[in-house]
């Protein structure tokens, strides 16, 4: 019998061919994978309603968004420090001026409860105005007025806190570390005064704060307009650094943090008492181009390092420091 030779017989199909086969299989995979994602989804959203608002909704016919804005009240409950300050207890001192005022504004938008404090009633129901359209319930404001620097006055501002809120999470002091005068009362005032309220207040408020693992943010600013008051500006800047310093190494072991802003040249109504809006402009000017960033900071920049300092979550293992919020004037020294 002859042999039988079987010979392998290859077929060559065109490339166009095996190209479209391909796509066709990427799409059938790919409608599969989205119907299962479509699947998932719907499973997921009706477990859970809230997300299925937030979902996003496309107009078939335009292919516009026609999903619903949120709300001012959505957009303050999205911020990050939201969650852990609502609910805590701040007291803000010097709220009559800028910084004060600011720091007010700031942790009232992020839903603690305030006792703030100023030299006149008065002022000090302005303010309140100003927070509570703002959006902070009124509810959570004690406005409590003395003269700043005296001992009375700290004492009720921490013995009030603690019978209206029962509990004080930070202590943000405003203080007046600058004076354009050169005379002996302000420079007393300045170094004697202002630094006996910072260590009496302080010692006041250990115990409270200790329950609560607290902090302490001191603010102090901004730039004297003379050489001369210049030169009481740097002295004051580092008697506030050593009481810083001291202060955290003292009140670490209690669960204390405390730090301190130094403020550059900030646009804000502070010199409003002394000078006019041109006086203002031509004091920001060679002033702003003296950082780095050639322009002046703002209140809101100021406040949003406040928040992070008084943040146990995100400022925990901080403390003892000086933060300079001056756009680089002060070249890291």
């Amino acid at each position: 019998m002859g042999e039988l030779r079987c010979r392998a017989v290859h077929f060559h199909r065109p490339r166009g061919i095996i190209s479209q086969n391909r796509l066709e299989a990427k799409n059938k995979t790919f409608q599969s994978s989205e119907m299962l994602n479509n699947h998932q989804n719907q499973q997921h959203n009706s477990t859970n309603p809230s997300n299925s608002s937030n979902s996003l909704l496309t107009d078939s016919s335009t292919g516009a968004n026609t999903s619903p804005k949120r709300s001012t009240a959505q957009q303050k409950i999205s911020s990050p420090y939201r969650s852990e300050f609502l609910g805590k207890v701040i007291i803000v001192t010097g709220v009559t001026r800028p910084f004060g005022r600011q720091m007010a504004l700031t942790f009232g938008r992020e839903g603690a409860s305030l006792t703030i404090q100023g030299p006149s009633m008065d002022r000090l129901t302005a303010v309140k105005d100003c927070l509570v359209r703002s959006g902070v319930d009124e509810r959570r404001i004690l406005a409590v007025s003395g003269p700043t620097l005296e001992e009375n006055t700290a004492m009720e501002l921490v013995e009030r806190s603690l019978q209206r809120f029962g509990k004080i999470d930070a202590l943000i002091l405003s203080v007046d570390l600058i004076s354009d005068s050169i005379e002996h009362a302000a420079v007393d005032q300045l170094f004697g005064a202002t630094m006996r309220w910072l260590v009496y207040l302080s010692s006041l408020v250990v115990k409270p704060l200790a329950r609560t693992d607290g902090s302490i943010v001191v603010i102090s600013g901004n730039l004297p307009k003379t050489a001369m008051a210049a030169q009481w500006h740097t002295i004051s800047r580092s008697a506030l650094k050593g009481w810083v310093s001291n202060s955290a190494q003292m009140f670490g072991p209690k669960g204390i943090r405390v730090n301190g802003i130094n403020v550059g040249s900030i646009r804000a109504d502070f010199r409003s008492r002394q000078a006019n809006i041109e006086e203002e402009q031509n004091f920001c000017s060679p002033a702003s181009a003296a950082n780095a960033l050639r322009r002046t900071g703002t209140l809101e920049e100021i406040g949003h390092v406040a928040l992070f300092l008084a943040s146990a979550a995100r400022a925990g293992f901080i403390t003892g420091q000086i933060i300079s919020v001056d756009g680089g004037m002060s070249g890291g020294r």
